[in-house]
């Protein structure tokens, strides 16, 4: 595709009333060029079109010198809004989090829950299917159980009690976040 076709599809998407579409795209080029001009003047902010650094394909990340499994990534801009998650999306979140959790504890929880399941279903032998979907409808709430009963004796990871009481019912949602902030 040509530069000026790339150009053209853009400024067609600009479009919002078809009855006058000049006076859209005129004040469509006028607000993003505007955007531009003063997000040059913006100290430590860049706009979403005109970066003033360059990415390399290389991401560096800074390692700090204790490990941990919630590292603080990027910087949010713009507003920020503030919400409370209703039981079904704060158990998705949960679950979505324990499972994409990259701990060698938590992997280690997740392989005796299966060898649980397998124990508890060993005259009905499940299929990987089956397992699977046990594994993660149950997997949360025997968790909780088992931080609880090691808690009470012995000490545990900092990390491994946080996931186990899961995520915060107050959420925060953002207009827009900078993941490769330094």
């Amino acid at each position: 595709m040509y530069p000026i076709e790339r150009y053209l599809g853009t400024l067609k998407s600009y479009v919002r009333n078809r009855a006058c579409p000049e006076g859209s795209i005129a004040e469509a080029y006028i607000a993003n060029e505007c955007m531009a001009f003063y997000s040059r003047f913006l100290e430590g902010r860049d706009s979403r079109s005109y970066c003033s650094r360059k990415w390399s394909d290389e991401i560096e990340h800074e390692t700090n010198k204790e490990e941990s499994l919630f590292p603080t990534v990027g910087e949010s801009y713009g507003g920020v809004d503030v919400f409370e998650l209703d039981d079904k999306t704060w158990l998705q979140a949960h679950q979505h989090v324990l499972f994409n959790c990259e701990s060698e504890v938590v992997e280690n929880y997740k392989k005796e829950h299966i060898a649980e399941i397998k124990r508890a279903y060993r005259k009905r032998r499940l299929t990987q299917h089956q397992l699977d979907h046990v594994h993660f409808d149950t997997f949360h709430e025997w968790f909780k159980e088992q931080v609880k009963e090691l808690e009470a004796t012995s000490n545990i990871l900092k990390d491994v009690k946080v996931l186990e009481q899961g995520p915060s019912y107050i959420a925060k949602k953002f207009s827009a976040f900078d993941v490769n902030s330094k």
